[in-house]
């Protein structure tokens, strides 16, 4: 009974952490050439396996350093996508070794540094796209981050997630009809910089480090108790090994999972892993429906993404 009664606690909390996912699929697909129906049918199968996998609700996060920082410095598709295979096979790698306590010498001064240098990338990318469009738009864009993070912090609800959630369905209306070229799913080596990708992973492995795995695994024992028995280190690091290895391959979104984004789970109700399935499957259907319109492009609310970009990045930088 106590399953049933949650059913719809599982299905709002599915939806809370997409603050960041839907954004960056966005920004990923229209500003670094990345396939949206790809980026999509990834994202959906990964919440799936990851439900599957761990058995507790657990978030599909993109890769936020790779994507931030490939968006500050102007990363191609590949780049990113090499980026994503990069680390991959160092998880894999790493894999031979005492992954917790090797995990645990990274400073956590370090990851503070590194999240706060995040926050002021998404802030700038926000601020990029509100100036554009005269003093009206900022002070109601500057109003609406206001008014986010207030009731966000009052309520203790992820009301961001949610709103970037329905923003990002509901655009699916208006899908416009693009043309990528088809070489769009094999690598292009002529396209890569390695000191740029370099660069876009080392952060990434302190960041991924800690949050993704330490604090994600910690996080699901202290959210779910014994349920979140199979949610420890080296499954973390060999779903995101193997599963980012697949996706930049194939051009796949280049993803984590994060303590911010279980937590985001469970404060907006979810308590089993029916909420992956509920998000897997609407990803899916979003894939299906950017497939049919070839390679589509979402027509997002100039001032949605703004004041996500915003308010994101504002509380990555308190955080």
């Amino acid at each position: 009974m106590k399953s049933v009664n949650n059913l719809s606690g599982d299905f709002l909390g599915s939806f809370a952490d997409g603050a960041v996912l839907f954004p960056l699929l966005i920004m990923l697909s229209s500003l670094n050439g990345m396939n949206l129906s790809y980026l999509l049918l990834s994202s959906g199968l990964t919440y799936l396996v990851a439900g599957f996998f761990f058995r507790v609700p657990m978030s599909v996060q993109p890769l936020k350093s790779i994507a931030f920082a490939g968006l500050a410095v102007g990363a191609s598709g590949y780049e990113i996508r090499a980026a994503a295979v990069g680390l991959g096979l160092i998880f894999i790698a790493s894999l031979r070794f005492d992954l917790e306590s090797w995990a645990k010498q990274v400073p956590i001064k370090l990851i503070h540094g590194v999240q706060v240098g995040l926050g002021f990338v998404l802030v700038q990318q926000g601020y990029k796209h509100v100036m554009s469009y005269g003093l009206e738009f900022i002070l109601l864009a500057g109003v609406s981050v206001a008014l986010i993070i207030y009731l966000t912090y009052k309520f203790q609800y992820p009301i961001l997630g949610v709103v970037s959630s329905m923003g990002f369905f509901s655009s699916l209306f208006w899908l416009e009809k693009i043309d990528l070229p088809s070489g769009n799913v094999s690598l292009n080596l002529e396209s890569f910089r390695p000191f740029l990708i370099l660069s876009l992973v080392l952060p990434q492995i302190i960041l991924t480090s800690a949050n993704s795995v330490l604090a994600t695994a910690n996080v699901s024992r202290q959210l779910f108790g014994k349920e979140a028995e199979r949610v420890n280190v080296r499954r973390l690091i060999s779903l995101m090994g193997f599963g980012n290895v697949l996706s930049g391959l194939l051009g796949g979104l280049p993803f984590c999972h994060g303590s911010g984004g279980v937590t985001a789970h469970h404060k907006g109700g979810a308590r089993t892993n029916r909420s992956n399935y509920f998000i897997g499957t609407s990803l899916l259907f979003a894939a299906l429906a950017s497939f049919i319109f070839g390679n589509a492009r979402v027509t997002f609310s100039p001032l949605l993404l703004s004041v996500l970009l915003l308010a994101v990045g504002f509380m990555h930088v308190v955080l």
